[in-house]
């Protein structure tokens, strides 16, 4: 059972022990879960008696150090839009270095993945971003987190979500990638490399080099848009003159 915001009820411990007692009435042996999100303390939440602490991208992944470089911000075609747009690669990268302590807390701590984030749908004006997600980032990503899983003894890992459309989070098939989210979860399930080391770097060096090409994508793109904007200029010119032209060849 997992439990959202758990820090909300008037005293988590009691609740949960509540819960469990009222589950075990009926029989059933409860393995309890609270979500890392919220500013969620990991301290208090191993203290309340759960099995497992969720980790719940993009909670927790949301600052400076992930926003969109300027080289990569997409085109925004709404004028009142006010929301944040952060990297989906940095967000990675800083999942990969992520340490978490204590060791109580650690033995609990179920590592969790996003396939693509866009709660515009819900938001609308004010809605939270994360672009350059792509389904092969994902696959490199969650590859990871299963080695690093499997090396710590850990069975679980948390995908956010299977279809979570208005936060614009889901595996199930798109327009945009078709099955591809789901053909790398299958992959990447059946990987594990002992070399934890050396699977962070090839993800860190995966994540450099396609920033490298994303940044020549969006060069070729700017020079792309500024030919058409100097040829859409020359054509008003020559449209205007030769109107001109013909007027005048009216009047004579």
């Amino acid at each position: 059972m997992l439990i959202y915001r758990a820090q909300q009820f008037p005293c988590p411990l009691e609740s949960i022990k509540k819960i469990r007692m009222e589950a075990g009435k009926f029989g059933i042996n409860l393995s309890l879960a609270v979500v890392d999100s919220f500013a969620l303390s990991l301290e208090d939440a191993d203290m309340w008696g759960v099995d497992f602490i969720i980790e719940f991208p993009p909670h927790g992944f949301c600052g400076k150090d992930t926003q969109i470089n300027k080289v990569d911000y997409p085109l925004v075609i709404n004028p009142n839009f006010r929301g944040a747009i952060h990297d989906y690669r940095k967000v990675v990268c800083k999942s990969v270095k992520k340490e978490i302590f204590p060791e109580s807390v650690r033995s609990k701590y179920v590592r969790g993945i996003m396939p693509s984030w866009d709660n515009t749908a819900r938001r609308q004006n004010n809605g939270l971003i994360f672009y350059k997600s792509s389904p092969e980032t994902f696959f490199r990503w969650f590859r990871y987190l299963i080695s690093e899983s499997i090396q710590q003894k850990k069975e679980l890992i948390f995908i956010n979500a299977w279809n979570e459309w208005a936060e614009g989070a889901h595996l199930e098939p798109d327009l945009l990638y078709g099955l591809k989210f789901l053909e790398k979860t299958k992959q990447a399930k059946n990987y594990f490399n002992p070399d934890l080391l050396m699977e962070k770097k090839s993800l860190l060096e995966f994540l450099r080099v396609e920033a490298d090409e994303s940044f020549l994508r969006s060069h070729e793109s700017l020079k792309k848009t500024y030919k058409m904007i100097s040829m859409s200029k020359l054509f008003k010119f020559i449209k205007y003159r030769l109107v001109g032209f013909i007027g005048k060849r009216d009047v004579f």
